[in-house]
């Protein structure tokens, strides 16, 4: 997806929603995740089938299915908390032609047993609140490939960080801002590999 692309993708999910623009993830967002898929960063080296990992339905999971239909990703998982996003966001894929398959419930994910499943090239956590992802963090960081990158949005806010980086620290990740992905609103991106 290029620059274009997104910008309209993303004007067309607000639009089907009739959601202001500060709840959907930014063009700038995602950019940074279509550059990473490009720059082909969060694959490793030996890896053929890619597994993304979307914790929070909304335009980030329309981005990552464009993306898997053009054959960049092997499989996209999509969870969610809220059952009414999440079938919201359903819709929208189904409108879109965009492959529906793996949009769960949080939960019913977290109890499934298999290890395989849970490794993810990329992981996107981007759920209701940031209380919640700072709650997951040591759980969804099991999830990653060992050269997995973690992307988290909504890093400008502080009451987040403040708690969010002891604790990736504490679980062995070094974090990277992406000021180049702040949007009108001063949101922006950060990305957390392990050391």
């Amino acid at each position: 997806m290029n620059a274009e692309a997104i910008r309209e993708s993303r004007k067309s999910h607000l639009a089907r929603k009739n959601r202001r623009d500060i709840t959907a993830l930014s063009e700038q967002g995602a950019n940074l995740l279509c550059s990473l898929w490009e720059a082909r960063a969060v694959i490793p080296d030996g890896f053929r089938s890619v597994r993304a990992l979307d914790i929070g339905s909304g335009f980030s999971s329309v981005v990552l299915r464009r993306l898997c239909g053009r054959g960049d990703v092997d499989v996209v998982y999509t969870l969610d908390t809220a059952p009414k996003w999440l079938q919201t966001t359903l819709y929208e894929l189904e409108d879109l032609e965009l492959n529906t398959e793996h949009c769960l419930d949080y939960g019913l994910f977290e109890q499934l047993q298999s290890v395989r499943m849970r490794t993810f090239h990329l992981l996107l956590l981007d759920s209701a609140s940031t209380e919640h992802r700072i709650e997951v963090l040591p759980i969804v960081t099991k999830w990653l490939a060992p050269q997995g990158t973690l992307v988290l949005d909504d890093w400008h806010m502080p009451h987040y960080t403040r708690h969010a980086v002891p604790l990736l620290n504490r679980l062995g990740f070094a974090i990277t801002e992406h000021p180049e992905t702040k949007d009108a609103h001063g949101r922006f991106l950060a990305t957390a590999q392990r050391r």
